[in-house]
C-alpha cells in the first residue's frame, strides 16, 4: 500500500518516531534530540488520535516509506561508513517495524556518496550543508564519523534534527546494527523520550530517595507521576509509557530497580525496554501502542506529503545459498589488478553488494554494487590478502545473511602484449553501464580500416562497428544502444596489423 490517505480532520504538521524494536543486547547510548528539541515536536490529543483511527482505519495497514542513506566520507573520499552494515541496520529496523505495518525501503537504490570533511566530523554544526544534500522525497538519514552535539551528557549515537528534518548517525552505530536507526526513525515520526524533560538524571545524592520537587529542575518539565494523574501532560504525553526519569543511562542494565520514589511517595517503576528509552541490555526494545498510533497519524500527516509515492518495494524474502564460485577460498590470485569474482545467483534478489576489505588496513575496502551474478575488479594491491563478502538484498529486504572468505593477490598485472603499433591504449569508463558509449582512447603509428567489437566470455560478438584509424592520438567511440546486460565482456579493436583486448565490465 503506497503511503497515504490525507487527514482531513487535522491540520498537522511535521513530527518524529516510529515503531518496534527487536535487539540483540547492547548500550543505548545517548541521543542528541534534548529536551527542547522535542519542545519542536507535534503532540496529538487521544481525541485527535480516535477521530483519525475511525476516518482513515487504512492507514493502520500496511504502510510503505522510501529512506536514502547519504554516506559522508572526508574531503579525500576516506573513512565512508560501508554498506553492508547499513543494509543490515535497514533490515534489523524493518524487523522492528514490522508488527506495526510499516516497511522502509531503499528510494532510487538507496544510497547518496558524499565527500565532505566538515559533515564527515561534525555534522551537528553543518545544519546548512546537510540541507544542500536531502533528497527531498524520502527520509534522509546522514551516516558520518560522529554524531556529537555538545550536550554534556555522554557520546552522542544520532540524533534527529526537526527544524532540518534529517537524521545523523555516527558510523560505529550502523557497523554495529544496533537500535539506534529505529530510535532516531522514532523521533522523526514525533515520538519523545519516556524521560522528556530530564536532560540529566534524577540525582539521588542531592535529592534523596524521593522526589521533593514536581518540575525537573533546569527544563521546568512536568514530572510524570505513577498513578498516571498527568500522563497526558507530563513526559512524553502518553499514558501508555511509564514514568521515566532517565535513570536508564546512569544505571543503565534493563530493569534494574532505582528504588526511587516519585513526589507521591510510589516506587517509581520505568518500563526498561522502551526503543525511545536509554536502558541497555533489554533483549527486545518495544513500542506501545499509543505510540504507534501517534507515527501512522504523523506518516499522514501534509507536513509528511513528500513521502508519498506509488512504488510497491520487493520485500520477497531472499531463499537459498549463495556459492561465490570465483575466486576460491584461502586461494592467490596471480593478478591483482584483474580480479574476476562471479557467484552463483540466489533466488528474488534483485541487487548484490560486493565487497573487499584489505585485512592489513581495514580503511583499504571497495564495495560494488550489481545485479549481474560476476563483477571484475582492477582496484587491488600486490600481494595483499583481502576479505571478500557478497550480499544479495531488494530494495525492503536486506536480510540475507552476507557469505565470504579470505583470498590473496599476486603480483602478477593484467598486462596485454599489444601490436607494435598501438601504444596508450585505454578504454574507459570501465565498468560502464549499458546506456553509455564506451570511449578508447590511443597513439597510433598506422593508419587503415579497423573494427571495434564487444564480445561475451564465451566469444561470441554482441556488438560491432566499423572505424578509420589516423596515425597519431585519437579518440574512437564504441556505440552502445542499451541492450547489453550486465556481466563481463570484451572489447577489441582489430586490424590487420594485429588485434588489441582489454577485458570491460557492463553494470
Amino acid at each position: 500500500m503506497n503511503i497515504k490517505s490525507k487527514l482531513s480532520l487535522l491540520a498537522l504538521a511535521v513530527v518524529t518516531t516510529v515503531g518496534s524494536v527487536t535487539a540483540q543486547h547492547q548500550h543505548r547510548g545517548d541521543c542528541g534530540v534534548t529536551y527542547s528539541m522535542e519542545q519542536q515536536l507535534p503532540t496529538y490529543s487521544e481525541k485527535d488520535v480516535q477521530l483519525f483511527k475511525e476516518a482513515h482505519p487504512e492507514r493502520f495497514a500496511a504502510i510503505n516509506i522510501p529512506i536514502v542513506f547519504h554516506t559522508v566520507a572526508d574531503g579525500n573520499g576516506d573513512g565512508r561508513a560501508q554498506r553492508i552494515g547499513i543494509l543490515n541496520s535497514l533490515h534489523r529496523m524493518n524487523t522492528d517495524y514490522a508488527p506495526h505495518g510499516i516497511a522502509f525501503y531503499l528510494k532510487d537504490g538507496g544510497f547518496n556518496e558524499i565527500n565532505s570533511s566538515s559533515l564527515f566530523s561534525m555534522a551537528s554544526s553543518n545544519g546548512s550543508v546537510v540541507q544542500n544534500f536531502k533528497d527531498g522525497a524520502a527520509v534522509d538519514i546522514f551516516v558520518t564519523e560522529n554524531a556529537d552535539t555538545n550536550n554534556g551528557i555522554g557520546t552522542t549515537l544520532g540524533f534527529y534534527s526537526p527544524g532540518g528534518d534529517y537524521i545523523i548517525i555516527r558510523k560505529k552505530e550502523m557497523a554495529d546494527s544496533s537500535a539506534t536507526l529505529s530510535h532516531e526513525v522514532g523521533h522523526y515520526f514525533s515520538l519523545r523520550h519516556p524521560h522528556s524533560g530530564w536532560d540529566e538524571p534524577y540525582d539521588i545524592d542531592a535529592n534523596g530517595l524521593q522526589v521533593p520537587f514536581t518540575n525537573v529542575p533546569g527544563t521546568n518539565a512536568l514530572i510524570e507521576l505513577m498513578d498516571g494523574s498527568n500522563c497526558a501532560t507530563a513526559a512524553d504525553g502518553l499514558c501508555d509509557t511509564a514514568p521515566d526519569y532517565l535513570l536508564g543511562f546512569s544505571s543503565g542494565f534493563c530493569g534494574q530497580n532505582s528504588n526511587v520514589l516519585d513526589y507521591n511517595g510510589d516506587p517509581l517503576v520505568s518500563q526498561a525496554n522502551l526503543s525511545m528509552g536509554y536502558f541497555s541490555d533489554c533483549p527486545k526494545y518495544v513500542f506501545t501502542p499509543q505510540q504507534v498510533d501517534r507515527m501512522k497519524i504523523n506518516i499522514a500527516s501534509s507536513g509528511r506529503n513528500f513521502l508519498d509515492n506509488t512504488h510497491t518495494p520487493n520485500e520477497t524474502v531472499i531463499t537459498g545459498d549463495l556459492v561465490i564460485t570465483t575466486p576460491e577460498a584461502a586461494s592467490t590470485v596471480e593478478n591483482y589488478n584483474g580480479v574476476e569474482v562471479a557467484w552463483e545467483g540466489v533466488q528474488d534478489a534483485d541487487n548484490y553488494i560486493v565487497q573487499i576489505v584489505n585485512f592489513s588496513d581495514a580503511s583499504d575496502f571497495y564495495e560494488y554494487t550489481t545485479t549481474n551474478t560476476s563483477i571484475y575488479v582492477t582496484d587491488l594491491e600486490p600481494n595483499s590478502v583481502y576479505r571478500l563478502t557478497v550480499k544479495p538484498y531488494n530494495d525492503a529486504y536486506t536480510g540475507f545473511p552476507e557469505v565470504g572468505f579470505r583470498f590473496q593477490t599476486g603480483s602478477t598485472t593484467t598486462a596485454v602484449e599489444d601490436p607494435s603499433f598501438v601504444s596508450d591504449f585505454m578504454v574507459y569508463p570501465n565498468p560502464s553501464n549499458s546506456t553509455q558509449n564506451i570511449l578508447v582512447d590511443m597513439t597510433s603509428e598506422w593508419s587503415g580500416n579497423a573494427t571495434i567489437s564487444i564480445t561475451d566470455v564465451a566469444g561470441k560478438v554482441i556488438k560491432s562497428q566499423a572505424v578509420q584509424i589516423v596515425n597519431g592520438k585519437q579518440q574512437l567511440v564504441a556505440n552502445q544502444s542499451g541492450d547489453i546486460q550486465s556481466g563481463v565482456y570484451f572489447l577489441q579493436l582489430a586490424t590487420s596489423q594485429g588485434t588489441v583486448t582489454r577485458k570491460i565490465i557492463i553494470q
